[in-house]
């Protein structure tokens, strides 16, 4: 969270250094009242919605961080993303590693229009499923403590009507059933409420997940926004595949007394008259009407048709979902790199391998789009 008040970005270009009022998230530029002013009026800034500098004061540092960095070369900008690998990485990276991968774009236009589709509606609606789901189990788990509790109480009583009836023979058999009882009782309580608190651990993390994702689409830049899709899918998977493992685990515990046949009968005979029986039923949460979490990779449908008609499709914000295994396709070789006379310097490696990048990159799109039209058309 930033501390420090800001100055004015545009004044600092000459030296003016003005206290801020205001932070427009689109130009990610701290503003005076003067320049505010100005930029609420300008026809190409006058859609931004700049917000008050205290409120920008309160933002976490994940949400006003849009740098982004390769993981493996930390001072190198992440400009690609591999939608191979579903990575992002620097141009060290895509030389090296990602020079072969069948598509590879650049992080401005694999997150284009993203914020305009309905991917990131999507995704903070499968989290409130997923949390409606952990809320029920929750539920759950509360009422089977408190029917635990009463049915031990109840069973007690029970157990100590039975001792009176047989007077002191039935000491002994007592103290055994009522050992049995709290033994029983003790353990699965204990081991409910580990899953209550697991739960509610689990439900908090999805809570922050989606208050994070939904500051985020309202502030933040859609590469940003990308990265944060990426962190809630995987999430989203986890959870998914920890409830889907939750079905033997998670069972409705009732505590029961079974009494032996004859166990009204006095005499020396009888060594037993009942025990403690657990009763754990499969309970209907999980049998919603809920479709599992699967793995996808988000390729922006516009920027698949900008590289290859060079210009923003109109249907901007429509998705592939890339699964595997893919396919067969015809995959186009890309070209043979440019002969070189001479050592390259690591500028002019590093422009020669961008070009290569956007030319292979247009062979692969263009296969793409003709061999799955029908698939596109449909997502």
């Amino acid at each position: 969270m930033t501390t420090v008040a800001p100055h004015c970005d545009p004044c600092k270009t000459n030296d003016d250094e003005r206290e801020a009022v205001s932070w427009c998230s689109v130009c990610q530029e701290c503003l005076c009242e003067d320049c505010d002013n100005t930029h609420r009026k300008l026809g190409i800034t006058k859609n931004h919605k700049p917000l008050p500098i205290e409120e920008y004061l309160k933002l976490p540092a994940s949400i006003l961080t849009h740098e982004i960095f390769c993981s493996k070369h930390m001072k190198n900008k992440a400009e690609f993303f591999c939608t191979t690998h579903g990575t992002t990485h620097c141009h060290i990276c895509y030389r090296d590693v990602h020079n072969h991968c069948k598509q590879v774009l650049r992080m401005d236009d694999a997150s284009r229009g993203l914020k305009a589709s309905p991917v990131i509606s999507s995704a903070t609606d499968k989290i409130k499923e997923v949390t409606d789901c952990i809320d029920k189990l929750i539920e759950n788990r509360v009422k089977n403590i408190i029917d635990l509790d009463e049915k031990r109480d109840k069973l007690e009583n029970d157990i100590k009507k039975l001792r009176l009836d047989m007077e002191n023979h039935l000491d002994t058999i007592e103290n055994n059933l009522l050992s049995q009882l709290n033994e029983a009782y003790s353990y699965h309580r204990d081991a409910i409420k580990t899953q209550e608190i697991e739960f509610s651990e689990t439900k908090e993390k999805l809570s922050n997940m989606l208050h994070e994702t939904e500051q985020k689409k309202e502030i933040s830049p859609e590469t940003q926004m990308f990265l944060q899709l990426q962190s809630v899918h995987e999430m989203l998977l986890q959870t998914d595949r920890y409830l889907q493992g939750l079905k033997d685990k998670v069972k409705f515990i009732k505590l029961d007394l079974i009494i032996e046949k004859n166990a009204r009968s006095f005499g020396e005979f009888i060594k037993q008259i009942g025990q403690i029986k657990v009763i754990a039923s499969t309970m209907d949460i999980f049998n919603l009407d809920r479709k599992p979490v699967r793995a996808y990779t988000l390729v922006s449908r516009s920027s698949i048709e900008k590289q290859k008609s060079g210009g923003v499709s109109p249907r901007a914000g429509k998705l592939k979902v890339m699964s595997t295994p893919e396919r067969s396709r015809t995959v186009y070789p890309p070209p043979p790199p440019p002969p070189a006379p001479k050592k390259l310097s690591a500028e002019q490696q590093y422009q020669n391998d961008i070009i290569m990048s956007e030319t292979s990159s247009f062979a692969l799109v263009e296969d793409l789009l003709c061999s799955d039209e029908d698939e596109l058309n449909d997502v």
